[in-house]
């Protein structure tokens, strides 16, 4: 068997440390390699940025998840996490109050007035939070009272919205998708 043939300069390949002086959320061990660190994201200095196009009210696209093809509308980016809070709204088109990362929509033109609907603020990365569910529960857990309140009362204010607007309810209740012989890359979303 041939013997490796070793690099001649050894220091190739190799970045001095440089250490970084920026508060770190979390670290992360692996368990099998605890040398292997990984630095989560630092939420506070490095806010996600959002993209072009994205403005509250604007109807994207769904790509991926259960709700794919879907065309829901766009409420706001969450502080912490930096996705984007979505509702279809639930009463037209099934999809509820959701966080979507910004990679897995498509930004339409389309665009509904939010102004005045109330209620978005209260709705934060905590609002997803899952409660703890001993492992001998048979039963699956219900929704809280309280989420479906907020998701009926942001719900009602954008279908309210919708429906002045001609054609928008039945947009929205449609899937996306490409005809065949359509070019998607002829397509003005």
């Amino acid at each position: 068997m041939p013997r490796p043939v070793f690099c001649k300069n050894r220091q190739k390949g190799r970045v001095a440390f440089k250490k970084d002086d920026r508060p770190i959320t979390k670290i992360v061990r692996n368990k099998w390699y605890p040398f292997n660190v990984q630095k989560i994201k630092r939420g506070v200095n490095n806010p996600t940025k959002l993209r072009r196009g994205l403005t509250p009210g604007t109807v994207v696209v769904l790509l991926t998840g259960p709700y794919r093809g879907r065309r829901v509308v766009y409420l706001k980016q969450l502080k912490q996490s930096g996705l984007l809070l979505v509702t279809g709204p639930f009463a037209v088109n099934g999809v509820p109050l959701r966080r979507v990362g910004q990679r897995f929509v498509i930004i339409t033109s389309t665009k509904i007035d939010l102004s005045k609907v109330t209620g978005i603020d209260k709705v934060e990365d905590d609002y997803f939070k899952r409660p703890k569910v001993s492992k001998k529960a048979t039963e699956k857990p219900k929704l809280p009272e309280e989420k479906k309140q907020t998701q009926l009362n942001i719900d009602n204010q954008i279908l309210s919205i919708v429906e002045k607007e001609e054609l928008m309810k039945v947009y929205l209740s449609a899937y996306f998708t490409i005809v065949p012989g359509q070019p998607p890359h002829a397509i003005k979303f």
